[in-house]
C-alpha cells in the first residue's frame, strides 16, 4: 500500500501475522502504527494491505474503546460533538473536494497528514472545522492560547486547486509575518496566504511548518 491511501482507523494485516486499526501515521519516516486491541507496532505502508471484513470484525470492540478514550480525553467541541463527528467532517470536505477540485484532494491529504504530525491528530481540541461557513467549510487548526488553557482556532485551510492559508494574528509573530502578506481577513483577525501546491514544496513547508513547531512547542 501507499502512505496515502491509508487513513485513520482502517483495519490492516501486516507480515507476522498481525491484523491492527491505524493509530497513527507518519508521512515523513513512511510509518504507519497498527493497534491489535493489546500492544501497537510500526510498520512501513508497502508491507501492509486492506484486512477483509471477517479478519476485522473481531476489532471492533476495540476500535470503540479507543475512539472513546480519545472521546473523554480531548473535550469535545462546540455543541458537543464527538471524534467521530469530526472525521465525519472531514470526510465530508474531502468528498466535496474531490468533487470541485479532484486533482488537489491527494495533496490536500498529504498536507493533513504533516499538519496532524506537528499538531497531534485530536479532534476538538487540535482540530476543527468551519461547520457554520455556507462557502468556506474547511479545516482549521486549533492551538493553545499563552497563559490559559484555552484551546482556539489558529490556522484555517481553505482549500481547492489552488491552497489558502489564514492564520489568526495572536499566533503569528513579527519574525514569520512575511508568511502571510494577504493582510486583514476575517473581519481583521487573521492575515492570509495563497499558494498553489506545486510551489508549495519542501523548502517553502519548513518554513511554514517550523512556524507551527514553535506554535505547538515542537521545537
Amino acid at each position: 500500500m501507499e502512505i496515502n491511501d491509508i487513513n485513520y482507523y482502517d483495519v490492516l494485516k501486516a507480515p507476522l501475522p498481525f491484523i491492527g486499526f491505524v493509530t497513527s501515521i507518519d508521512a515523513r519516516k513512511d510509518v504507519v502504527t497498527l493497534n491489535d486491541g493489546r500492544r501497537e507496532m510500526n510498520f512501513m505502508p508497502k508491507r501492509l494491505e486492506k484486512a477483509s471484513t471477517e479478519e476485522a470484525s473481531h476489532l471492533d470492540l476495540h476500535i470503540a474503546a479507543h475512539k472513546q478514550k480519545v472521546g473523554i480525553a480531548v473535550p469535545h467541541g462546540e455543541n458537543g460533538r464527538s471524534p467521530q463527528d469530526y472525521y465525519a467532517g472531514l470526510k465530508r470536505f474531502e468528498n466535496e473536494l474531490a468533487e470541485t477540485s479532484p486533482a488537489a484532494l491527494e495533496n490536500f491529504k498529504v498536507l493533513w497528514r504533516e499538519l496532524m504530525e506537528i499538531a497531534g491528530d485530536f479532534p476538538g481540541k487540535t482540530w476543527d472545522m468551519c461547520w457554520k461557513a455556507k462557502e468556506n467549510f474547511c479545516p482549521v487548526l486549533k492551538a493553545g492560547r499563552k497563559g490559559t488553557n484555552e484551546w482556539v482556532r489558529c490556522l484555517y485551510l481553505l482549500t481547492g486547486n489552488n491552497l489558502r492559508l489564514e492564520i489568526t494574528k495572536e499566533f503569528l509573530p513579527q519574525a514569520s509575518d512575511h508568511l502571510f502578506p494577504i493582510r486583514n481577513k476575517m473581519h481583521g483577525t487573521t492575515h492570509a496566504v495563497k499558494l498553489t501546491y506545486p510551489a508549495f514544496n519542501l523548502e517553502l513547508k519548513k518554513e511554514y511548518y517550523s512556524l507551527l513547531r514553535k506554535i505547538y512547542n515542537r521545537e
